[in-house]
């Protein structure tokens, strides 16, 4: 009886560990701009080495939303088909940030005044 309840615990702590084990780690190539049509991820060899799993391309919100509430998720979507073609995953960053005097924001952020909000008794 001692051994059986040994054995019950012994794989039930296997099973748990299995169960929560922690997913495949899985490495994907970096593109931090696309170019016109994409060309510089279409043309990217090491999206063919088998140790990636895909790509993470930068895009920045000003390209997604040429204008406000209108949305072009053209580039998104060719990446996508592009990337599914060779059996890749798409890692999407959204830039906003950026340390140049080009913006990553849509024009209407910069130029359309907005009203500030005050937290009062925050410090904000």
């Amino acid at each position: 009886m001692l051994k059986r309840l040994l054995c019950l615990t012994l794989l039930l702590s296997v099973m748990s560990f299995v169960a929560f084990a922690a997913p495949t780690l899985q490495h994907f190539i970096y593109i931090n701009h696309r170019e016109a049509g994409g060309v510089n991820i279409k043309t990217d060899k090491g999206l063919l080495d088998p140790r990636f799993s895909g790509a993470q391309i930068v895009y920045k919100w000003r390209d997604l939303e040429p204008t406000k509430g209108h949305y072009d998720f053209s580039a998104i979507k060719a990446d996508i088909v592009n990337l599914n073609s060779i059996n890749k995953k798409l890692w999407i960053q959204l830039q906003e940030k950026c340390f140049s005097l080009s913006p990553n924001v849509p024009a209407y952020l910069l130029q359309d005044p907005m009203r500030q909000y005050v937290c009062v008794g925050l410090g904000i």
